[in-house]
């Protein structure tokens, strides 16, 4: 599902659909010429909503709807133009229930191509290959082969049409 984006202030956003919000978009780390290495919370609106109808106030709702953060580089000069995905941390009591997957699907909604992803660590293959990833090295650009790289190595997510 598409991310719609809203300017919220200060340089900040938020792009979100029915099901997440990613806010914020401040900067983190070196960056790429013509890129911003940007920073943005994973808020899952599903968790936000059970917690405000639990009666919990907005401040704990939201520390409870964080599942995590994205690190993204956006295009300089524009508010969420995705050159590509640095990182994605899921917190350690929200892993394994869907929502990097479900995110990473709509980040490549959102681009309307397929989402490079940079310096794959060796323990996150498994789960890059289960978004439909398919690998590069960083140094050639060629497809890999996964017994064999030189170590560090990307991928595109495609879109989903693309996915047989």
């Amino acid at each position: 599902m598409k991310l719609e984006l809203s300017e919220i202030g200060f340089g900040l956003i938020t792009a979100q659909n029915n099901r997440v919000c990613l806010m914020g978009g401040s900067r983190c780390g070196r960056s790429n010429p013509g890129e911003n290495r940007l920073m943005y919370q994973i808020i899952w609106k599903e968790l936000y909503v059970n917690a405000k109808r639990s009666g919990v106030c907005e401040d704990d709702a939201f520390a409870l709807s964080n599942v995590g953060e994205v690190q993204l580089m956006v295009k300089e000069g524009t508010l969420f133009e995705v050159a590509s995905l640095i990182s994605i941390e899921i917190k350690e009591m929200h892993r394994r229930k869907g929502y990097a997957k479900k995110l990473i699907h709509d980040l490549v909604d959102t681009i309307d191509k397929p989402l490079k992803v940079d310096d794959i660590q060796d323990e996150a293959i498994s789960f890059w290959e289960a978004t439909g990833m398919y690998r590069f090295t960083s140094n050639s650009g060629n497809t890999i082969n996964p017994n064999t790289y030189d170590g560090k190595i990307g991928g595109f997510v495609p879109l989903l049409s693309e996915v047989v």
